[in-house]
């Protein structure tokens, strides 16, 4: 509400009619107006009245603010922004009904207990910069943003919820008659918490209602005006060149970070102030208590803790495929050692079959070398150790027993010395080379034997 005027208005007195409603008591007087508690007749609904001082009354422009803050109001729809439900005339005033509240203005609060902790502070803001930039996106600027227009709505669960008052002075995007009403040139809104192009009479838009918060927030975080001076002229003056105390040279406890939030905000250039009232309550965000960074950080876009952030699941390592051609030598020399015990020996051939399942699996399991250039195709690789029960070496023809022996254990990698390789004749070992290759060379038309359930040349 604007200051009170020099000549004070009679107020209404208690059980005064203006329609459905019936007046309570006076609940505030300004210059442009009073507030009353009412209760409609017929829902027994208590609601606030806002009337318009006869003496402004007569005046046009007034009476055009005061209309347009009915408009104002109900034309956005925010729970931080006092609801409009009615505008009317009664005889020759005009009265807005709105919403009750019960409580104090944020003015009031700050006469009362001083400077604010900056999460309380921040906490208590962040639903008026939600509320401001709906304003914004319904092309609504306030103009007139201030302590006393923020009230500090009471609860039925004791809860404190912020709200924006008085539109009356605001600028309506598209409205036919606005530049008619406030004129070009003409200065608007309370000088302490003026923007430099509000001061210089400019064209004004959102970034002004941003740089009122940022006054808002020097003030209750600091319990000084930012600029502040005996008289208007020198006053604006100050506002425009932009000149005043750093936050934290007059509450050192301040955060260097918020600080510089607020410096940022009231920058004297509107282009370096945040880019909007979303971008604004982003950066107060971090200053929020726990319960009201959750709360506004779908609204305000932030980037979630990382509590919020999905587990880190790290992906699956690579399995690397071993190329047939690292594998291929020691599947023949198996087959080798094979095919010489089946003809050396008498030992069955389902057993045979296992110790070569063995061997090969053993020969899979062990990494692979590659050749250095030059060298044989087939490296030399060390061969898996079979652990059996006999305690000293023998050959690997006596090592194969019939049952009831105990099967045999393969163990990698080679931890002891392997047992002495059989005794394979010379012409054998040829012959199966020559035929592996030829099996080879002939590709997959040749055909190959089972030696024990393994594939042999």
């Amino acid at each position: 509400m604007s200051h009170p005027s020099s000549t004070p208005e009679a107020t209404l007195a208690p059980d005064t009619r203006f329609g459905r409603y019936r007046v309570v008591r006076c609940i505030g007087v300004g210059g442009m107006g009073a507030v009353y508690e009412a209760v409609h007749d017929d829902l027994e609904k208590r609601v606030a009245l806002k009337t318009l001082h006869p003496s402004m009354a007569r005046e046009p422009e007034a009476r055009a603010r005061f209309l347009r803050e009915g408009r104002a109001a109900s034309r956005i729809r925010h729970p931080n922004v006092v609801e409009v439900f009615d505008v009317g005339q009664h005889d020759d005033t005009l009265f807005l009904v709105m919403e009750h509240l019960a409580g104090e203005d944020l003015a009031a609060l700050i006469a009362r207990e001083g400077p604010l902790s900056v999460e309380r502070l921040v906490d208590l803001i962040l639903p008026v910069i939600a509320a401001v930039a709906t304003a914004h996106e319904e092309g609504v600027v306030h103009r007139d943003l201030k302590p006393e227009n923020i009230f500090l709505a009471q609860t039925r669960n004791g809860a404190v919820q912020p709200k924006v008052l008085d539109f009356g002075i605001s600028k309506v995007t598209g409205a036919p008659n606005a530049q008619r009403i406030t004129g070009a040139s003409s200065m608007i809104g309370t000088p302490l918490y003026m923007s430099p192009e509000q001061a210089q009479g400019a064209a004004v838009d959102g970034r002004s209602d941003q740089y009122a918060i940022g006054v808002i927030l020097f003030e209750c975080a600091t319990g000084h005006v930012p600029f502040n001076a005996p008289e208007l002229y020198p006053l604006l003056h100050a506002i425009v060149l932009g000149e005043h105390a750093a936050p934290r040279s007059l509450r050192p406890e301040l955060p260097a970070d918020f600080e510089a939030v607020i410096e940022r905000a009231m920058a004297r250039d509107a282009d370096r102030r945040f880019e909007s009232m979303h971008a604004l309550g982003r950066a107060l965000l971090p200053f929020a208590s726990r319960t009201n960074r959750g709360l506004w950080r779908e609204v305000f876009g932030a980037a979630p803790t990382p509590l919020q952030q999905p587990a880190f699941v790290a992906p699956p390592t690579p399995v690397e495929a071993r190329p047939a051609s690292t594998l291929l030598p020691r599947v023949r020399e198996v087959c080798e050692v094979t095919s010489t015990l089946r003809k050396t020996s008498r030992v069955p051939a389902i057993t045979l079959g296992v110790l070569a399942a063995g061997l090969v699996a053993a020969a899979a399991l062990l990494p692979s070398r590659t050749p250095a250039p030059g060298t044989s195709d087939s490296p030399t690789v060390a061969a898996p150790a079979v652990a059996l029960a006999a305690p000293a070496p023998a050959p690997v023809a006596a090592l194969v027993a019939p049952a009831p022996a105990p099967a045999p254990v393969v163990v990698a990698p080679v931890v002891v010395a392997p047992a002495p390789a059989p005794a394979v004749r010379p012409r054998a070992v040829t012959t199966v080379r020559s035929r592996v290759a030829a099996r080879a060379d002939a590709g997959a038309q040749a055909p190959f034997r089972l030696c024990g359930g393994v594939p042999c040349p």
